[in-house]
């Protein structure tokens, strides 16, 4: 995980830390040799540092937990467009690793005295990241999908769902618009358990890029109508990457992520953080290799 030479007529010292194998949640299509250390050693790199560095390998470490107690989740580059890429997270791939993001999720959310006793997964990566929240409430936490996706001009993807809770966005990740179907008993049992034990629901998703799908999420649950009346107004929505711009909500809703990561200009050599883009980070990090 090589990064270019950084030049400035500014000098920022860059701080080189070690931390426990255990603090970073390796993607698994990565192999590192350990070599009986079990440690490994780091780069801190100072946002203010110009010119930007330039990732040159194919691996981008986010801190999804403290200064104080960093956690480091290992992601991947890839490409949006021949111009740009993101750091990619696909809860899919991450197994028993989704269980500890879960916790920081849950752990963030109570930090910030946000109540809750149920959380909607955004389709599909969402889905993983609410079940794993519910590992760490209590047998009464209820978990869900939000509900199903589709696309414009096609039949809804289950007979079961209802096109008056529908919302058609556009993702950061899709070319064409997308659907966002609410399921309706799911619907109706959140707004139970919300009247009988006076909780909250959040939003949970793996990374906001354009806002999209979250803001369907949103809408979709507030929706009122003849057929089927929701009317519910979520807590607060937490994703575990934010790459798009910097807030504290979302239509009125308090929002949460884990950590704010950068888009990145694709360059010959490598990976460079675009401007504008990583506000309230304070460091990247490098690995050694």
């Amino acid at each position: 995980m090589g990064v270019e030479a950084i030049q400035s007529q500014e000098v920022i010292k860059n701080e080189e830390i070690v931390v426990p194998e255990t603090s970073i949640l390796r993607h698994p299509c990565r192999e590192v040799k350990l070599d009986g250390l079990n440690k490994a050693v780091l780069e801190k790199i100072p946002t203010e540092q110009r010119p930007l560095p330039v990732f040159e390998g194919d691996w981008f470490l986010a801190n999804i937990g403290t200064d104080v107690d960093p956690l480091f989740l290992e992601l991947r580059f890839a490409p949006l467009s021949p111009e740009q890429s993101i750091a990619l997270l696909m809860t899919t791939e991450r197994s028993r690793q989704n269980e500890v993001i879960g916790g920081r999720m849950v752990e963030v959310l109570e930090d910030a005295g946000i109540r809750f006793n149920c959380a909607l997964g955004i389709p599909e990566l969402g889905n993983p990241l609410a079940q794993a929240m519910s590992v760490h409430k209590d047998e009464h936490f209820y978990w869900a999908s939000v509900g199903q996706k589709g696309r414009t001009g096609e039949p809804m993807p289950k007979p079961w769902l209802n096109s008056e809770c529908s919302i058609v966005y556009q993702s950061g990740t899709k070319p064409y618009d997308q659907v966002l179907y609410v399921d309706p008993v799911v619907a109706k049992e959140v707004a139970r358990r919300k009247e009988l034990e006076s909780g909250g629901i959040v939003i949970g998703d793996d990374a906001r890029l354009s806002g999209g799908s979250i803001e369907a999420a949103i809408k979709a649950l507030r929706r009122t109508g003849e057929v089927l009346d929701l009317d519910l107004e979520p807590s607060a929505v937490i994703s575990v990457l934010n790459e798009h711009e910097e807030t504290k909500q979302i239509l009125g809703v308090p929002y949460f992520s884990l950590a704010k990561v950068p888009i990145f200009r694709n360059l010959e050599n490598g990976y460079q953080p675009i401007e504008g883009t990583f506000e309230v980070v304070n460091n990247f990090y490098v690995e050694f290799d």
